[in-house]
């Protein structure tokens, strides 16, 4: 609740939902995580690049790729689960599956 310290995210603002939905109040730079964004774009250089032969959008086509590949190896040297002795489940990766009010709440 905002009234216990949580935030109200407005309507298209800049956030991160992990763990927890928090605003990001930093520049523009933070806007960069999106990566179906980057392969819908992706999508549209190969088209334009079959269309027009242009080895412009086939270099704009393989650097998106190489960007996509990138997202896959996040975390690829990690384990996907964790154990953890706070949580009801197990195994988290830092994702809470309960959550609790405060006492006076």
């Amino acid at each position: 609740p905002v009234e216990h310290g949580g935030y109200l995210i407005p309507r298209n603002a800049v956030q991160h939902n992990r763990p927890l939905h928090v605003p990001l109040l930093g520049s523009v730079n933070q806007m960069g995580n999106a990566a179906d964004g980057e392969q819908w774009y992706m999508d549209a250089c190969y088209m334009l690049w079959r269309i027009t032969g242009e080895t412009r959008y086939k270099k704009a086509m393989d650097a998106c790729r190489f960007t996509a590949h990138e997202y896959t190896q996040i975390d690829s040297s990690d384990r996907f689960f964790r154990q953890s002795r706070t949580e009801l489940t197990p195994y988290t990766d830092g994702i809470a599956y309960q959550f609790s009010y405060p006492s006076d709440a």
